[in-house]
């Protein structure tokens, strides 16, 4: 099951799990992306996911859940709505879970919930950043967020569930890579977010690796490209953008400043695409 699947990057992961044999069923508040339900891009049902007995009904026989369903960015709804919309939905995709018997709940969170958007007033206590730095919410998408990862361990300890948050960066998807030579003009402009970037076709694939890792209990793993968004070596990017803030240990080359060894080491995860297989010669 992926909630959120008529969305952009639910379509993607959708078709990448059809494409490993996984039987797949979409759900979403609209229309799929790419035709009506029933098309070539899977089975999809218009649910409600604020309504508890759909969600229930929804999560029936279902394996595993993939919960991509909510509102996507700060801004896009109000701040009110933000909070409510993808708290209540989160929490009724977990209890819908416990509820039908579906043992595994693979979720987006974001990398936000640590304290972006980072700036010269706002510094991140070290880097790279990890996920064992305190979460600091700093708008009511991430504290939305905040709060599905407090949610997420609740339902491992109390009901037994196995679940696997994803904290995802920016997501490029195909065609969006003209964006990179525009950000290399201003480097600062994507300090807020640490640099961090992912192609959505690497989040597919981290959304497969965390149904079938041999997990047990809540996890918040960091899911990014391997490398910045910037042509400038880490070392060099974090004094200009981050100076003052200590290493935890050296960086090498042009390595993401978000680590993503936790990922690595619970599901796997192996980052295949950068845009420097796109646009090799940005600079």
């Amino acid at each position: 099951m992926v909630t959120g699947g008529a969305g952009r990057s639910g379509t993607v992961i959708a078709a990448h799990l059809r494409s490993g044999g996984a039987e797949v069923l979409t759900a979403d508040l609209v229309a799929p992306r790419g035709g009506d339900a029933g098309s070539d891009i899977g089975s999809h049902l218009y649910v409600d996911l604020g309504d508890l007995g759909e969600t229930v009904e929804l999560l029936r026989g279902a394996d595993a859940v993939i919960h991509l369903a909510g509102v996507w960015a700060q801004g896009v709804r109000t701040p009110t709505s933000t909070f409510q919309i993808n708290v209540r939905t989160t929490f009724n995709v977990f209890e819908a879970a416990a509820i039908a018997g579906v043992k595994r709940v693979v979720w987006a969170s974001t990398q936000a919930v640590t304290g972006s958007p980072w700036g010269p007033d706002n510094l991140p206590e070290s880097l790279p950043i990890n996920e064992s730095l305190a979460a600091r919410p700093r708008g009511t998408y991430a504290l939305s967020k905040h709060v599905g990862e407090q949610i997420g361990p609740y339902f491992s300890e109390v009901r037994g569930l196995e679940v696997v948050g994803l904290r995802l960066a920016w997501m490029i998807h195909e065609g969006g890579w003209d964006v990179v030579p525009v950000w290399q003009e201003n480097p600062l402009s994507r300090r807020f977010n640490a640099f961090v970037y992912v192609d959505v076709r690497d989040v597919a694939t981290a959304c497969a690796a965390a149904i079938e890792a041999p997990v047990s209990g809540a996890h918040a793993i960091n899911i990014s490209a391997a490398d910045t968004c910037m042509d400038i070596p880490s070392s060099e990017l974090a004094d200009l953008a981050f100076g003052g803030v200590p290493l935890r240990r050296p960086l090498n080359g042009y390595e993401t400043l978000v680590s993503i060894r936790a990922a690595k080491e619970l599901i796997g995860y192996s980052p295949r695409f950068s845009w420097r297989d796109h646009l090799p010669s940005v600079t």
